[in-house]
């Protein structure tokens, strides 16, 4: 009974190391959809992908990530018109989150896949939608700031918000928005700003994912799925783009719900492969 029991052991290992072309595409498709909302595509991505080893694992994650990073500029290339004037903002919003990536980067990504961190951030950012869509109803005088007034104070802490995003589950799109909107500006503006700050981080975030996948040597063996993926990515983003507005019109609570619901499963999912492994 037992030499049976390891051959279907052996099996399932196996089928945790393979990355299928059509499991690629179908996590590309979740990449591209979840890009749009604040509930952390990093984190349905990292628990959709929880059956691959952590090598493939992370460079799936690295060609979905950038298949959104080449085509987002050009979905929300109507913010530009409505941009802070000069480069100070732009700086300030970047600086954080590149040297917290610089610094910290192997320490975040051994947490990327774990259950109770991903839980931990959806339920943090969760907290940060829901209170910030309940600071609205109770403000007395409307948010009135506009995008174009942002200044290099906003920049920076749009761009601690982007560096505390990059644990995992918090989101970077949540993040910057409860920031923007804390700050008084127009839930539209708000949302410009989210996407002004982001653009150039997630590039620089990609870029860094490539390059170092391909120090390591990850790339090659898994060069069609992982090509397939950030196609699917890209081309899912760009398909859902005409519903960019109806999604940021959507009540924060509302994504708030959607992650603690995904994180309520992330637990119950890390509960049942814990006692699997004490079985």
């Amino acid at each position: 009974m037992a030499r049976p029991r390891r051959r279907r052991s052996a099996r399932r290992a196996g089928a945790r190391r393979a990355l299928s072309v059509r499991r690629a595409a179908a996590l590309g498709v979740v990449q591209g959809a979840a890009e749009l909302a604040p509930i952390s595509s990093s984190a349905h991505v990292a628990l959709l992908a929880e059956e691959l080893d952590a090598r493939r694992r992370r460079t799936l994650e690295v060609a979905v990530h950038g298949g959104t990073a080449l085509v987002l500029p050009w979905v929300v290339r109507d913010v530009r018109a409505r941009l802070p004037r000069g480069i100070l903002f732009h700086v300030a919003a970047a600086t954080p989150p590149v040297l917290v990536g610089a610094v910290a980067a192997e320490a975040i990504e051994r947490r990327a896949a774990d259950h109770r961190a991903i839980a931990a951030g959806l339920l943090a950012g969760a907290a940060a939608l829901a209170w910030t869509d309940m600071s609205s109803f109770r403000r007395h005088a409307p948010s009135s700031r506009q995008a174009r007034d942002a200044t290099a104070v906003d920049g920076l802490a749009l761009g601690l918000a982007q560096a505390a995003a990059l644990l995992p589950g918090v989101s970077r799109r949540g993040a910057t928005l409860s920031v923007a909107r804390a700050r008084g500006f127009t839930r539209e503006a708000a949302g410009d700003l989210s996407w002004v700050a982001g653009v150039p981080v997630m590039a620089a975030a990609a870029a860094r994912g490539v390059v170092m996948s391909a120090h390591r040597g990850e790339l090659g063996a898994d060069l069609p799925p992982l090509a397939t993926g950030a196609a699917t990515a890209a081309l899912t983003l760009v398909a859902l783009s005409p519903a960019r507005g109806a999604i940021e019109r959507t009540p924060y609570a509302a994504w708030a719900a959607w992650r603690v619901a995904v994180a309520v499963a992330a637990l119950g999912r890390g509960a049942g492969q814990t006692g699997t492994l004490r079985r």
